[in-house]
């Protein structure tokens, strides 16, 4: 795609996508029509670049996280979708449904996102819902949910959002 491109999506099932250096709206056809398995990742963009994500769904289908957004200085919304973190019953960690490191304006609205359980193994804790990092953030009409603990270990459970450094409003 274009810088600048407003692309829509049909209704269907696809793979991850990333969003580096340029303007786009990426938008589905109506919520919970589009679904995108792994991620969708948008990094690096400058102060004049911009992102919207409107009506998605997208849930980890292995390790990543499925919404990861880092090192941007443009503004990105994102609206109307479902992220949905990976779940696991081995000993592996389950990860965030969100990062947002160093990102200048981030504004979601009416998002759910869900962090994945507790690995099987007991060795590690439930995620964070959102895990943010130096990023500026506005929140509106957004549920966050980190994942549970795992059972019988004693690890706890995730934050629905971890916000370190940066703001929320």
């Amino acid at each position: 795609a274009a810088d600048g491109d407003r692309i829509l999506v049909r209704a269907g099932t696809y793979n991850r996508f990333a969003i580096e250096h340029k303007s786009l709206s990426v938008i589905g056809v109506r919520p919970g029509a589009v679904l995108v398995q792994y991620r969708a990742s948008i990094q690096r963009l400058t102060s004049n670049q911009s992102v919207i994500l409107r009506n998605l769904l997208i849930t980890s289908t292995w390790s990543p996280i499925p919404l990861d957004l880092r090192d941007n200085l443009g503004a990105i919304t994102v609206e109307d979708s479902i992220f949905n973190g990976w779940k696991t019953n081995s000993i592996y960690n389950t990860h965030e449904a969100a990062i947002i490191l160093r990102c200048r304006a981030v504004t979601l609205t009416r998002c759910t996102f869900r962090a994945g359980p507790g690995a099987a193994s007991g060795i590690y804790h439930g995620s964070h819902g959102i895990r943010s990092v130096d990023a500026h953030l506005v929140m509106y009409d957004c549920q966050s949910t980190g994942g549970r603990q795992t059972e019988g270990y004693g690890k706890p459970g995730g934050d629905g959002l971890n916000l370190r450094g940066g703001s929320l409003f």
